[in-house]
């Protein structure tokens, strides 16, 4: 159903198992993509479908845009499978042979699962693939998020497999294709090392990679300004944040004009050269987001222009994605009236690890100690507390400056963090914007 490589960007959950899976394990892999038009669901199997069974259904179930009544239970057989959160609806797939046939179910108020509309779906040896128009199922907004689960049954007799095993998945809605790139940064692999000798902590929490950012692109659609930060580890919320985010800080400062700050916000220990201040800077982490403007005249820390509702943060772990959305009218007003003119304003993005017992006169981000620890980072200067707390900048490769360079390009001093405000932007590393080419 789905053309030529569109699975290529399309989100995954791979079920473990490979030679020692047991007669149960069916599924191999659970995908999800989109189009402008249409959700498309795909479950590959350890063997063709039609060895499976004289007749096997595949429920996909979902929760719907808009909501609904819901159902935490499959449709299927005496022992219903607990999906681990209310379904509002339901994509269901039925294997007899080489045939198939997709019916979409929508939970009615007393619970029960009632069929709509028939559904495309196309079998080929051990793949199954059904495409969900949203004119039938409803139209998700990019950002939005919405949970999955596919239970395999024997006909309608007893269920046979849940995927993913675990729990429920979560997928995360694209752009679609609606909005416009402004700034599209290959970043190096392998260099979320600071200024470069930084090592990650030694807690099993903090996975390789996690802090690698790949690709930074700014891009924009009719309403909003959309910031997506790649990875190539992975995006860990074992600490259970509320949008996701339970080991990441990402920072993205703008530069609307003329004029702004240069230090950037407290404890990355980091500045922006004379003539990229910036005027806005989004912090976005796992419990306390913000968007921050300039210090109010006389004050040393950054003025806090919103809270964490002016950005809608969405988390993609199965791609390693993390997406800022801010709408442009939100901006507008931040920025005392002045149009948003995005593809004329300058970006600095910059990933560090998020801390909730912080040191003192520092913003969440987690230390860098000369010395690896459980919770800390290594690889920090000698008698230094000048150093950056910054892991990788979203800079090409063919920048003016590396982000080695940059990031190092400072004299550390052993200063008292009370006396920070009193250093000048210039006892920093100073960290030049990008615009768009």
């Amino acid at each position: 159903i789905a053309s030529a490589g569109e699975w290529e960007g399309a989100g995954y959950y791979l079920e473990e198992g490979g030679v020692q899976a047991n007669p149960q394990q069916i599924a191999q892999q659970l995908w999800y993509g989109f189009d402008a038009q249409n959700l498309y669901l795909r479950l590959d199997s350890r063997r063709p479908w039609v060895e499976v069974g004289e007749e096997t259904r595949i429920g996909f179930y979902l929760t719907r845009p808009g909501g609904g009544a819901d159902r935490p239970f499959s449709r299927i057989g005496e022992g219903e499978t607990l999906l681990g959160f209310g379904a509002n609806a339901l994509v269901e797939v039925t294997v007899r042979g080489d045939e198939t046939e997709a019916l979409l179910y929508v939970v009615q108020e007393d619970g029960s699962y009632t069929s709509t509309v028939a559904l495309e779906a196309a079998l080929a040896e051990s793949t199954i693939e059904v495409q969900v128009p949203y004119e039938t199922f409803g139209k998700p907004d990019a950002g939005d998020t919405f949970r999955l689960r596919t239970v395999i049954s024997e006909a309608e007799v007893r269920d046979i497999q849940a995927v993913p095993g675990s729990g429920p998945g979560e997928v995360a809605v694209p752009d679609l294709g609606l909005s416009t790139a402004l700034i599209t940064v290959q970043d190096p692999e392998g260099d979320d090392h600071g200024p470069g000798e930084y090592t990650y902590p030694n807690d099993a929490v903090f996975k390789a990679g996690a802090y690698d950012l790949t690709e930074f692109v700014v891009a924009e659609d009719e309403n909003n300004m959309i910031f997506r930060f790649t990875f190539a580890g992975p995006v860990n919320n074992d600490w259970g944040a509320p949008n996701g985010m339970g080991i990441h800080t990402l920072d993205v400062y703008i530069n609307t004009g003329e004029g702004g700050a240069r230090k950037l916000l407290p404890g990355r220990n980091a500045s922006v050269p004379e003539e990229n201040g910036w005027e806005i800077a989004l912090w976005a982490e796992g419990w306390t987001p913000g968007v921050y403007g300039p210090p109010a005249e006389g004050e040393s820390s950054p003025s806090k222009l919103a809270g964490g509702e002016a950005m809608t943060i969405s988390t993609d772990p199965a791609q390693n994605k993390i997406t800022i959305r801010v709408a442009k009218e939100a901006l507008t007003e931040m920025l005392g009236g002045a149009s948003v003119e995005a593809a004329s304003w300058r970006y600095l993005a910059v990933v560090m690890g998020q801390e909730g017992f912080p040191a003192s006169g520092v913003w969440r981000v987690r230390d860098v100690n000369e010395q690896a620890e459980q919770y800390r980072f290594g690889g920090a200067p000698a008698e230094s507390t000048t150093h950056t707390r910054i892991l990788d900048v979203a800079y090409p490769e063919d920048f003016e400056v590396s982000q080695e360079e940059a990031l190092g390009d400072f004299t550390p001093q052993e200063a008292d963090t009370a006396a920070f405000d009193d250093l000048s932007p210039d006892d920093f590393a100073q960290l030049p914007m990008v615009g768009a080419q």
